[in-house]
């Protein structure tokens, strides 16, 4: 499944970043992929949306970012 991420100020509402992820499900017993059981794509199915990912695959690598790389850190973030 994908994961869409917006990033907006808290502040302003302006979009600072944006992103997709792909997520996969592993049986960890067995320690390998697996599709999603019936029971939680009920649960998770109304949070699907049939939409192009909001950015293009991109290959360009992340730098290492770390308490003495940031210019700002913020700890408690949740998901809405």
């Amino acid at each position: 499944m994908r994961c869409d991420w917006l990033v907006r100020d808290c502040r302003t509402g302006d979009m600072l970043t944006r992103a997709s992820s792909v997520w996969v499900m592993m049986n960890k017993e067995k320690r390998r992929l697996s599709k999603i059981p019936n029971e939680v794509r009920g649960e998770i199915g109304t949070f699907f949306v049939d939409s192009p990912p909001v950015v293009d695959e991109d290959s360009r690598k992340l730098l290492k970012l770390d308490e003495s790389t940031a210019d700002y850190i913020r700890n408690g973030l949740t998901m809405e």
